[in-house]
């Protein structure tokens, strides 16, 4: 690992995403550099009374686990699983880095390892997927260089996204 990451990831931390994050999800996702490669319409707006509806279900939903990404302490962003399945034993991760001033750091990669890593080996998932707009050449890139390979593309009216895949290359073997 290089000096200048294995610094950053030290500083790297996260915690279970809930009630306490809501009023930075409002100003994320109302932000246009944070919105712009999640797709859907970047001038759409969020409150904090539609953010609280949202944290309900989410709380209240086993196929969804997400996490804070901490920096020095400070929430930066957010990542997790969706439309986990057990009994397929996959999910589908994402993240989304929140405080413009962290981007381009590497958090986006100490935080991508921390989620394969703990999909891997905490929810003891057989394949990881996600999804990422063709014109965001940075994400597709750092999800490549771990090992996520491409297996679909899908056009939408306004957007091409690239669906990635990564299985875990652990053998059964020794495994009980």
């Amino acid at each position: 690992m290089k000096p200048k990451l294995e610094k950053m990831e030290r500083k790297l931390d996260f915690r279970s995403h809930g009630e306490g994050d809501i009023d930075l999800r409002v100003k994320w996702l109302n932000d246009k550099k944070v919105t712009k490669f999640l797709g859907g319409d970047p001038d759409k707006k969020t409150n904090r009374a539609e953010q609280e509806k949202w944290m309900a279900e989410y709380l209240s939903d086993p196929t969804k686990k997400f996490f804070t990404i901490l920096y020095e302490n400070k929430p930066v962003g957010l990542l997790g699983y969706k439309e986990i399945d057990k009994q397929e034993k996959k999910a589908e991760l994402f993240i989304m880095l929140g405080e413009e001033s962290v981007r381009g750091k590497g958090l986006g990669r100490g935080s991508m390892e921390w989620m394969i890593d703990y999909g891997f080996n905490q929810l003891n998932l057989d394949k990881l997927e996600l999804g990422v707009l063709r014109q965001n050449e940075p994400a597709l890139k750092l999800y490549q260089s771990l090992g996520f390979k491409e297996a679909l593309e899908k056009s939408s009216e306004d957007d091409v996204w690239i669906i990635l895949e990564k299985d875990n290359n652990e053998t059964e073997a020794g495994k009980n």
